[in-house]
Protein backbone atom coordinates (compact mmCIF):
# COMPACT_ATOMS: atom_id res chain seq x y z
CA UNK A 1 0.00 0.00 0.00
CA UNK A 2 1.37 3.35 -0.68
CA UNK A 3 1.16 6.04 1.47
CA UNK A 4 1.10 9.13 -0.17
CA UNK A 5 1.67 11.81 2.84
CA UNK A 6 5.00 9.77 3.53
CA UNK A 7 6.13 10.25 -0.47
CA UNK A 8 5.19 14.26 0.02
CA UNK A 9 7.46 13.94 3.45
CA UNK A 10 10.45 12.29 1.42
CA UNK A 11 9.80 14.72 -1.74
CA UNK A 12 10.03 17.73 1.03
CA UNK A 13 12.95 16.22 2.37
CA UNK A 14 14.82 15.45 -0.69
CA UNK A 15 13.69 19.42 -1.23
CA UNK A 16 15.22 21.02 1.97
CA UNK A 17 18.36 18.75 1.30
CA UNK A 18 19.09 20.20 -2.19
CA UNK A 19 18.60 23.79 -1.24
CA UNK A 20 20.37 23.61 1.76
CA UNK A 21 23.54 22.18 0.37
CA UNK A 22 22.68 24.70 -2.44
CA UNK A 23 22.56 27.97 0.02
CA UNK A 24 25.79 26.38 1.92
CA UNK A 25 27.92 26.08 -1.42
CA UNK A 26 26.31 29.73 -1.59
CA UNK A 27 27.80 30.83 1.00
CA UNK A 28 31.30 29.18 1.13
CA UNK A 29 31.69 31.00 -2.13
CA UNK A 30 30.92 33.91 -1.18
CA UNK A 31 33.00 33.94 1.95
CA UNK A 32 35.83 32.80 -0.20
CA UNK A 33 35.56 35.50 -2.68
CA UNK A 34 35.60 38.09 0.37
CA UNK A 35 38.56 36.72 1.77
CA UNK A 36 40.39 36.76 -1.60
CA UNK A 37 39.58 40.44 -2.15
CA UNK A 38 40.11 41.44 1.62
CA UNK A 39 36.91 42.58 2.82
CA UNK A 40 35.56 41.26 6.26
CA UNK A 41 34.04 38.16 6.38
CA UNK A 42 30.84 39.18 7.17
CA UNK A 43 30.42 40.58 4.15
CA UNK A 44 30.76 37.70 2.93
CA UNK A 45 28.11 35.93 4.74
CA UNK A 46 25.63 38.60 3.94
CA UNK A 47 24.84 37.94 0.02
CA UNK A 48 22.68 34.30 0.88
CA UNK A 49 20.62 35.18 3.79
CA UNK A 50 19.73 38.45 2.44
CA UNK A 51 18.54 36.46 -1.21
CA UNK A 52 16.56 34.32 0.90
CA UNK A 53 14.78 36.88 3.01
CA UNK A 54 14.37 38.98 -0.21
CA UNK A 55 12.50 36.56 -2.11
CA UNK A 56 10.09 35.39 0.88
CA UNK A 57 9.47 39.16 0.97
CA UNK A 58 8.49 39.07 -2.55
CA UNK A 59 6.77 35.82 -2.76
CA UNK A 60 4.38 37.87 0.44
CA UNK A 61 4.16 40.54 -1.49
CA UNK A 62 2.54 38.98 -4.85
CA UNK A 63 0.26 36.93 -2.77
CA UNK A 64 -0.88 39.69 -0.95
CA UNK A 65 -1.09 41.77 -4.15
CA UNK A 66 -3.26 38.61 -5.56
CA UNK A 67 -5.52 38.52 -2.69
CA UNK A 68 -6.32 42.60 -3.29
CA UNK A 69 -6.90 41.53 -6.90
CA UNK A 70 -9.53 38.62 -5.89
CA UNK A 71 -10.99 40.39 -3.51
CA UNK A 72 -11.74 43.68 -5.82
CA UNK A 73 -12.87 41.45 -8.34
CA UNK A 74 -15.11 39.56 -5.92
CA UNK A 75 -16.63 43.01 -4.47
CA UNK A 76 -17.57 44.28 -7.87
CA UNK A 77 -19.24 41.15 -9.00
CA UNK A 78 -20.98 40.71 -6.02
CA UNK A 79 -22.09 45.14 -6.58
CA UNK A 80 -22.86 43.76 -10.18
CA UNK A 81 -24.91 41.05 -8.61
CA UNK A 82 -26.84 43.07 -6.28
CA UNK A 83 -27.94 45.98 -8.55
CA UNK A 84 -31.08 46.78 -8.65
CA UNK A 85 -32.68 49.16 -11.44
CA UNK A 86 -36.00 50.73 -11.46
CA UNK A 87 -38.23 51.62 -14.08
CA UNK A 88 -39.33 55.15 -14.65
CA UNK A 89 -42.05 54.95 -16.72
CA UNK A 90 -45.62 56.44 -15.91
CA UNK A 91 -47.14 52.86 -17.13
CA UNK A 92 -45.39 50.94 -14.65
CA UNK A 93 -46.01 52.66 -11.65
CA UNK A 94 -49.81 52.09 -12.24
CA UNK A 95 -49.00 48.25 -12.97
CA UNK A 96 -47.09 47.72 -9.86
CA UNK A 97 -48.58 45.82 -7.23
CA UNK A 98 -49.90 47.19 -3.82
CA UNK A 99 -47.40 48.91 -1.47
CA UNK A 100 -48.32 49.67 2.07
CA UNK A 101 -46.81 53.40 2.40
CA UNK A 102 -48.49 57.23 3.54
CA UNK A 103 -50.78 58.13 0.54
CA UNK A 104 -54.29 60.43 0.74
CA UNK A 105 -56.24 57.89 2.69
CA UNK A 106 -53.85 57.81 5.55
CA UNK A 107 -51.41 54.93 5.91
CA UNK A 108 -52.31 51.84 4.26
CA UNK A 109 -51.97 49.82 0.77
CA UNK A 110 -52.32 51.91 -2.26
CA UNK A 111 -51.99 50.80 -5.57
CA UNK A 112 -50.02 52.83 -8.00
CA UNK A 113 -48.29 56.58 -7.47
CA UNK A 114 -49.88 58.81 -5.23
CA UNK A 115 -51.13 61.16 -8.01
CA UNK A 116 -53.02 58.59 -9.38
CA UNK A 117 -56.76 58.74 -10.28
CA UNK A 118 -57.45 55.46 -9.20
CA UNK A 119 -58.48 55.24 -5.20
CA UNK A 120 -56.61 53.31 -3.24
CA UNK A 121 -57.83 49.64 -1.44
CA UNK A 122 -58.44 50.81 1.68
CA UNK A 123 -60.73 54.05 0.90
CA UNK A 124 -64.07 52.29 0.47
CA UNK A 125 -63.91 50.25 3.40
CA UNK A 126 -64.14 53.40 5.73
CA UNK A 127 -66.94 54.76 3.45
CA UNK A 128 -69.58 51.81 3.87
CA UNK A 129 -69.40 52.25 8.38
Amino acid sequence: MKNSAFDRGVRAAGYYNFFSKTAKIANAKCINWASKHKLPRIVGRLPVPLACISMLTFAALCGAVAGGIILLVAAAGYMLANLSLKETSNLSSHESGPEYRCGRDGYRYYHGSDDSIYESYGSNADDED
